[in-house]
């Protein structure tokens, strides 16, 4: 009877131990900083071809086990701006919000140029039963999209250029010009 006793304590205290949050000693929580979030994907995509976006926050996987730990975690919308114009292209993600799961979607854009990426990552407190939200940033990273090439023929006008064709892409800069040369202008 006494081993049964002992055992059944034994159980109780172990599912105990692993129900209830652990109160640190005086220690402090693990915390977070924005400046570990990050948006990873490439600086440069080709119009039309998928690339992969993904968003990482701080301490993300976090679960909760000491009471004041912190964690960030992005959030699952992100919108896109297009620079060049001022034009805004909103998308809404298919991302999902679960600590531990990776936050990252597959995207395709149609339009060459220079755009913006913008997702809101949100900071957590543990509070010995949940996370409750904190506070929240914005983070941002700019993009280029690229199109197709193209043979940029100059007409001269019955004038001279210095070169004759440049090749271009769609949503590059073209670069130094050809400087055009005519007797009665001066350019």
């Amino acid at each position: 009877m006494k081993k049964f006793i002992s055992l059944t304590v034994a159980v109780i205290m172990l599912i105990t131990m692993f129900s209830f949050p652990v109160i640190s000693n005086g220690a402090t929580p693990p915390q977070t900083n924005y400046s570990n979030c990050k948006i990873i994907m490439p600086d440069t995509v080709m119009v039309n071809r998928a690339f992969t976006v993904q968003a990482q926050g701080d301490r993300q996987t976090a679960q909760g086990s000491i009471i004041g730990e912190t964690r960030i975690v992005p959030e699952q919308y992100y919108y896109i701006e297009r620079l060049n114009d001022g034009f805004y292209d909103g998308f809404a993600g298919d991302f999902f919000e679960s600590p531990g799961d990776q936050v990252k979607t597959n995207l395709k854009m149609k339009q060459a140029g220079k755009y913006k990426i913008y997702f809101t990552f949100y900071r957590d407190r543990y509070n010995g039963s949940y996370f409750e939200a904190l506070d929240d940033v914005t983070k941002s990273k700019t993009f280029y999209v690229l199109g197709s090439k193209y043979n940029i023929k100059f007409n001269a006008n019955k004038g001279k250029v210095s070169k004759k064709t440049k090749k271009v892409q769609a949503g590059k800069k073209y670069g130094k010009l050809p400087t055009p040369k005519r007797k009665t202008t001066n350019f």
